[in-house]
Formats: structure tokens, sequence, C-alpha cells
């Protein structure tokens, strides 16, 4: 395990405590949202820095966990969403649409961070992020 690894869950964590702080003073909370692009490219490049490239050639022919991960993205999530805005959400149709809208777009990378802390094949969820990406960009207007 190198440094990088070692200490992925402490530098995380500190960097979310310290943007906490920080967001409590006035002049970072009016620019915060210059930040956040920035930042979050410097954390996930450095989460790409420990993905082995090599495996991903390997990887991208998982065609069962491409298929998988479409599938629970891309029908059994905007069901799920449906399902249960109708049930919590009928009487409040912005928050409904909301919801849906949230539960439809499946996040294109935070994942990794947490599938690398739990040791989890940091190269095959690599593959699913294109997919996501461009059947995001598809299939969110219909």
């Amino acid at each position: 395990m190198n440094m990088l690894e070692k200490y992925q869950t402490i530098s995380i964590f500190s960097a979310i405590v310290i943007g906490l702080l920080l967001g409590q003073f006035t002049v970072v909370e009016a620019y915060a949202g210059h930040f956040i692009v920035p930042f979050l490219f410097f954390m996930l490049y450095g989460l790409f820095l420990v993905i082995p490239l090599a495996r991903l050639k390997h990887a991208f022919k998982n065609m069962r966990f491409l298929g998988t991960g479409a599938i629970i993205n891309f029908i059994w999530s905007p069901i799920l969403a449906w399902g249960l805005g109708a049930l919590f959400l009928a009487d409040h149709p912005t928050l409904w649409i909301g919801f849906i809208m949230l539960m439809v777009t499946p996040c294109t990378d935070w994942y990794l961070m947490f599938t690398a802390i739990a040791k989890g094949n940091t190269a095959l969820s690599t593959t699913i992020l294109p997919v996501n990406l461009i059947l995001q960009m598809l299939l969110l207007p219909v």
C-alpha cells in the first residue's frame, strides 16, 4: 500500500472538515461555487492515480457488469424513484419531479472513491463512467 492509498480516507475526511470550516466565512461562502470544480478535479485526479490502467482494457470487456450497471441506473432507478415519489411525494409535485431528476442522473465519479476505500475493483468501476455519462445525456430528456 503506497502513501497515497494509506492516507486517502483521512485526506478526504480532512478536506470535508476544512471545507465546512471555510464555508463559515462570508467571503468564502460567496465564491464557494467557483471552488467546486477545481477541488473536485484534484480529488478525482488523486483517485485516478491509484487505478491500474493495465486492468482497464480487460474490465471494458466485462459486458455483464456494464449491462447490469446500465439496467440498474436507467431502468430500475427511475421506476423506484417514480414509485417512491408516488408513495411519499404525491401531494408535492415539485419535490416529486426534483426527486426523480436526482434519482435518474447516476453519479459519474464519486462512487469510485468509495470503491477504492472498500478495496473494490476500481478498474472495473471506472469502465461504467463513460457509459453512465453518455446514457445520462441521451436519456435525461426522456
